[in-house]
């Protein structure tokens, strides 16, 4: 049996403070970045395969813009908590507002890539206590895009079906390293695919942990297969500023699977696109990335 893999490979060192936060009824790693003292804060959430640490070339431009950063494993990945049941999308959006009010942050802006735009969607639902606006990155609004059929009809959805099937063989749970090759071949920008697959080692390790392929899988099912409870919340309104963000080379949506993200909102709506991402923009394309949302978080948190 392979060995329980460090936390200090999965928790890499850079200017953050890793901290371990009890929230929900579980046990949170975040990196700390930016000013401590600061009542507000962005909480970065990751897509599928990765963890906080895909958000490491966009964390210092936070920081030095001012802006207290909080990059979250998302519960099942990553060193937080992985739990091998079922997860409900409710609970892991309120997770990310219960690590807020854990970390003493009052109000906040969510900017989430692929799954944790999912999150971030829900979130805007439940319009939690302090959050302050939303940004999705990749990630439609999950009741309003038919997600297998638009997949299918581009040709390029079968590993994100195989990844979504219910019934998913042994052999799938075995290839832990097929679960991040794939995704990055399959979903990034053609140009940048190489660059990723070499830095992704520390997403490989990270799902070799003791039931963390499992603990993925299910949490996955969560955000893209929603139960019937967490889509009836997904109907409500989001009234807090949004922010959606698409890229002209991503690999999983087109840009008419957004096509109905503003109906899912009653308040300030805005859509941008980023050329020369595919669908990991925080590691393709950061700086175009930051560019495009610093301001939004600025006039969403009247930081000006």
């Amino acid at each position: 049996m392979k060995p329980e893999v460090s936390r200090t490979l999965l928790e890499a060192p850079g200017p953050w403070v890793h901290r371990r936060v009890s929230a929900s009824g579980a046990s949170f790693h975040v990196a700390d970045a930016g000013p401590e003292d600061s009542s507000f804060a962005v909480i970065l959430l990751h897509s599928f395969p990765m963890t906080w640490w895909t958000w490491r070339e966009v964390i210092p431009a936070f920081t030095e813009a001012g802006i207290r950063t909080i990059s979250m494993d998302i519960r099942g990945f990553g060193t937080s908590d992985l739990t091998p049941g079922e997860v409900e999308l409710t609970q892991l959006a309120s997770d990310v507002a219960a690590v807020a009010s854990a970390l003493g942050i009052s109000s906040y802006t969510v900017v989430g890539n692929g799954m944790g735009g999912v999150i971030a969607w829900m979130l805007g639902s439940l319009e939690p206590a302090g959050l302050r606006s939303i940004v999705p990155v990749c990630a439609p609004h999950p009741l309003g895009v038919h997600f297998l059929r638009g997949l299918s009809s581009r040709g390029r959805g079968r590993w994100f079906s195989t990844l979504l099937s219910r019934r998913p063989r042994l052999t799938f749970f075995a290839s832990k390293s097929a679960w991040v090759d794939r995704s990055i071949s399959q979903w990034a920008a053609p140009f940048t695919q190489d660059h990723m697959l070499s830095q992704a080692g520390v997403y490989r390790e990270a799902l070799s942990r003791h039931v963390a392929i499992r603990s993925a899988w299910q949490t996955l099912q969560a955000t893209f297969r929603p139960s019937f409870a967490s889509k009836d919340v997904l109907t409500r309104k989001v009234e807090v500023p949004v922010l959606s963000i698409q890229t002209r080379n991503d690999g999983l949506w087109s840009h008419v699977d957004f096509a109905d993200d503003v109906q899912a909102t009653s308040g300030e709506f805005t859509m941008r696109a980023l050329s020369e991402s595919g669908h990991f923009p925080q590691e393709e394309n950061p700086r175009a990335l930051v560019a495009a949302i610093l301001p939004f978080i600025r006039e969403s948190a009247s930081l000006e």
